[in-house]
C-alpha cells in the first residue's frame, strides 16, 4: 500500500488519513450516490456506470480524489444526504476545481 500526501487550497481546512478512491473523470454526485440514498443502504457503493473508476466500489468513508464534481446543482444536496446517513467521504480532493 502506498502513502501519498496532498497539499492544496482547502475549502474546509482539516486533515484526513485513509484509503483513497481515485477517479480520472469528474464525479457525477447524483449518479454515484442516488441508489444508496433511495435504497437507504448501510454502504455507499458507486453506482455511476459511466465512471469505471468508481462503479461498484465501496465509497463509504473513503478519501475521494477527483478532478471535479459534475452536477453542481445537486452535488451539495447529495453530499449532505450521505452525511446524514453517516456514509460520507473522509475527504474530497479536487485536482482541478471545486464547485
Amino acid at each position: 500500500m502506498s502513502r501519498e500526501e496532498f497539499r492544496g487550497r482547502p475549502v474546509v481546512a482539516g486533515e484526513a488519513e485513509g484509503e483513497a478512491v481515485v477517479s480520472r473523470s469528474g464525479l457525477n454526485w447524483l449518479a454515484t450516490y442516488q441508489k444508496t440514498i433511495v435504497s437507504r443502504t448501510k454502504k455507499a457503493v458507486g453506482a455511476d456506470k459511466n465512471n469505471p473508476d468508481i462503479y461498484g466500489k465501496d465509497l463509504t468513508h473513503k478519501i475521494l480524489v477527483i478532478p471535479q464534481g459534475i452536477g453542481s446543482t445537486t452535488g451539495g444536496l447529495v453530499i449532505a444526504e450521505i452525511a446524514c446517513m453517516r456514509l460520507e467521504p473522509k475527504a474530497i480532493l479536487c485536482t482541478r476545481q471545486a464547485d
